[in-house]
């Protein structure tokens, strides 16, 4: 298991969904 790499690439793509679903919280 690379938690390390998941972690990272996990959080990337949840940016850049947030900010698909969530394009208001943008400062």
């Amino acid at each position: 298991r690379g938690v390390g790499a998941d972690w990272r690439f996990t959080t990337k793509d949840a940016r850049i969904k947030l900010r698909k679903l969530y394009p208001t919280t943008e400062p």
